[in-house]
């Protein structure tokens, strides 16, 4: 796949790989972290950051295997 990249769109590709990456990894310490809060503001500011980052992380995650793997992970996502 690498083969028919333009120049530095490997290099994108793996920056984008390892920030997609570190933001799983986050929501899991977030998810954690809410896990053991006891309420209040700072869960709720957690908990919303928690939800958008899965909002836009699997939307992403779904269109790369579409776009660029040409798997049915989007398809199975969508008809279940």
């Amino acid at each position: 796949m690498t083969d028919k990249m333009e120049p530095g769109a490997g290099y994108a590709a793996r920056v984008l790989h390892w920030i997609t990456a570190v933001l799983v990894l986050g929501m899991i310490v977030v998810g954690f972290i809410i896990a053991n809060e006891w309420g209040g503001a700072r869960q709720e500011r957690l908990y919303n950051l928690h939800k958008w980052t899965g909002a836009v992380l699997i939307p992403i995650a779904a269109m790369s295997h579409h776009f660029v793997r040409r798997d049915r992970v989007l398809v199975r996502m969508i008809t279940g």
